[in-house]
């Protein structure tokens, strides 16, 4: 373990091993007692000198006079502590400070959390909480209980963390140059002590840490480096600063003195970010991405930037994301602030003044979906984009050893599609403009088979409708050779069904999407998996059944959102229907490999997953693009960021796993 390993180590061990008794209440700072205490500075014990020291901390405002004085001492010991107590007093009358004015303005990734303790508080109000907290969980509660029990260490260890560190904590990497060592790392953290007496706690840090630190005094604060100058710590009031080296704890303590022009708080795209990332705030992060991508660039083959360029990431500058609880429920906001001219991509997204908002098109979707999402795209951008882009990535590979092999020739490709197929591609793109819809329908209960899907694309009008509907048809079946698209009569419309299994002879006979189809309504295209869900669709249609835009559930999540925050794209999931299948599915499987009978018995006893979900809120996602940045809002009944993340690290390690197994 590294230096700045056991550093960090130490510093959580440190807080459990002070005793919330350890130090008593002090007698009464009189001026004669602190001059008393001044001159045991330079006693020959070192217990004595000590002592003294911490009695002057204690003293505070009081002792500042006497301590001013001997700064200026002919005695070194003397004069070094007093001058390491007036930094601390200095620091400890700072107030109220915000991490995000410490931490240096060109960060390239930032961590903070306001205060955990309070946030974990908030959380019992959510659905989440309450969940965690309903009656029938009473038996995990009380075996979690039991375990922590046996493991009291683990349990002070816990209690003592979240007492004596209740208030912000923030990290941040503003310097990365691998090339130099540790010396090329500018890294560090502060945290908030709000433990009585922060000087016991820094020095048992400093104990535990398990060696020799060099001491100095910059800017009157001590600065204890660790050997080779790996790892770096300091006491500046209350608020325990954390180093990769000294020079990264000197420029926390710079900013700490005058923050104002120099924290990241002040950064010109944070600014911009900060009026989107709403008023309250329980965690953030924020990432430097122009930076990240320039130090990326330099490492990558001639073409990379015009991949960057094309897909739109050239654009991005800063991405900051801030979690609060709200009510019932999380509310993760990103936000991506952009700079320069529009990628391709972007500018197909983008949607007009005069045109209606994506969120018009959920009166198409059907109300009982359990997922949707809709938005906006102009065929006419989107297609040079994706050429863009491949003639891009194709550029890159050839660049790089054994170059283009993987890359095909976009240009090439759609020539030879074109001439087999007679379908002009931007003849089909330049017939797509307007609202764009996904979803996803689950099978009545108890069912378990593969959802509908669906989804509907606007064309310019309905003469470009059929073209594009008549295009398709045709493209699929001169590029296979075969009908693979046949027209059906449905009441008054016409049916294009589709066999996947004429373009591709090698689908598997179990796969649940073998037949989609779509039809032509209007200036709208529907797509569906199969043509029954296609023909509720239409009959929907007709029968001018309300769609998933008036559901009340909808309309209240909705309600969360202001109205300039509705006019984006908006994505939808049904959490209460999509657990309600998962419970049936999973818990009666659980309840077959559960270890143990104990554990067994609880799952019998819980209700059935129709009850224990059915407060469940559903999740929001609203996407605005306001030229210079990009807001998403999610509103979800758990912390949606953090889920998914771990939902995905998850997948990942089980993936390593089947791999790792399928090896042995």
């Amino acid at each position: 373990m590294s230096f700045y390993q056991r550093v960090i180590a130490s510093s959580i061990i440190a807080v459990a091993a002070i005793s919330a008794s350890a130090a008593e209440p002090s007698a009464e700072h009189t001026p004669e007692k602190i001059q008393q205490l001044v001159k045991q500075l330079g006693d020959e014990n070192y217990d004595n000198r000590k002592n003294a020291e911490k009695e002057l901390a204690k003293a505070g405002a009081k002792a500042k006079d006497a301590l001013t004085a001997a700064a200026n001492s002919n005695d070194a010991q003397v004069k070094a502590t007093a001058k390491r107590l007036l930094g601390r007093l200095r620091f400890a009358t700072l107030g109220t400070v915000n991490y995000l004015d410490i931490l240096p303005q060109q960060s390239l990734i930032l961590a903070k959390a306001s205060n955990i303790g309070d946030t974990l508080k908030k959380g019992e109000a959510t659905f989440l909480g309450k969940f965690i907290l309903a009656k029938h969980f009473e038996p995990l509660r009380a075996k979690f209980q039991e375990e922590m029990a046996n493991d009291p260490e683990g349990q002070k260890l816990f209690e003592l963390w979240t007492s004596r560190f209740k208030g912000q904590v923030a990290g941040a990497v503003w310097e990365l140059n691998i090339m130099m060592g540790p010396q090329g790392i500018k890294a560090g953290a502060i945290a908030e002590i709000t433990d009585g007496d922060p000087a016991a706690v820094y020095n048992e840090i400093l104990e535990l840490g398990n060696a020799q630190f060099e001491k100095s005094l910059y800017n009157d604060v001590e600065i204890a480096e660790g050997p080779g100058g790996e790892g770096a710590l300091a006491l500046a009031g209350n608020h325990l600063i954390i180093g990769a080296n000294g020079d990264s704890v000197k420029g926390i303590i710079d900013n700490l003195i005058n923050a104002a022009p120099q924290g990241f708080s002040k950064s010109p795209t944070y600014q911009k970010a900060k009026p989107a990332l709403g008023e309250r705030s329980d965690a953030m992060l924020a990432l430097d991405l122009g930076g990240f991508i320039a130090n990326f660039a330099m490492m990558m083959p001639p073409g990379f930037d015009d991949m960057m360029q094309s897909s739109g990431a050239k654009d991005m500058k800063l991405l900051a994301y801030n979690s609060a609880i709200t009510g019932d429920s999380f509310e993760d906001r990103l936000v991506m602030v952009m700079e320069g001219k529009p990628s391709g991509f972007r500018a197909a997204s983008q949607i007009p003044a005069d045109a209606p908002a994506p969120l018009e098109a959920f009166a198409a979707v059907p109300a009982n979906a359990v997922a949707a999402q809709t938005g906006y795209m102009d065929g006419s951008k989107m297609g040079p984009a994706l050429k863009d882009y491949f003639a891009a990535l194709k550029k890159m590979s050839e660049n790089q050893p054994g170059g283009g092999r993987n890359a095909p020739d976009i240009a090439k490709v759609i020539a030879e599609f074109e001439t087999k197929t007679g379908v002009k591609l931007d003849d089909v793109w330049a017939n797509l403009k307007g609202n764009i819809a996904y979803w996803a329908v689950l099978g009545p209960p108890p069912s378990t088979t593969a959802p509908d899907l669906g989804a509907m694309l606007t064309c310019v009008d309905a003469d470009k409708a059929k073209a594009t509907a008549t295009m398709l048809a045709l493209a699929l079946n001169k590029g296979t050779g075969k009908e693979a698209v046949k027209e059906v009569a449905y009441k008054t419309r016409t049916l294009y069904t589709v066999d996947l299994a004429a373009i591709n002879p090698n689908m598997p006979k179990e796969f649940p999407y073998a037949s989609p189809c779509f039809v032509v309504d209007g200036n709208r295209i529907f797509l569906a998996s199969s043509s029954q869900s296609l023909q509720k669709q239409l009959n929907n249609i007709d029968a001018k059944a309300p769609g998933l835009l008036t559901h009340p559930e909808f309309v209240k999540a909705m309600g969360g959102l202001k109205p300039e925050e509705r006019k984006g794209q908006i994505a939808y999931a049904d959490l209460k229907s999509l657990l309600t299948l998962g419970g049936n599915v999973g818990l009666p499987l659980l309840a077959a490999q559960a270890p143990d009978e104990e554990f067994k018995k609880f799952l019998g006893t819980l209700p059935k997953p129709e009850e224990l979900f059915k407060d469940m809120p559903p999740l929001i996602l609203s996407s605005n693009d306001r030229g210079e940045r990009t807001e998403m809002i999610i509103r979800a009944p758990f912390p949606p960021i953090p889920t998914l993340y771990a939902a995905v690290v998850g997948i990942a390690v089980m993936a390593q796993n089947r791999a790792m197994h399928a090896v042995e």
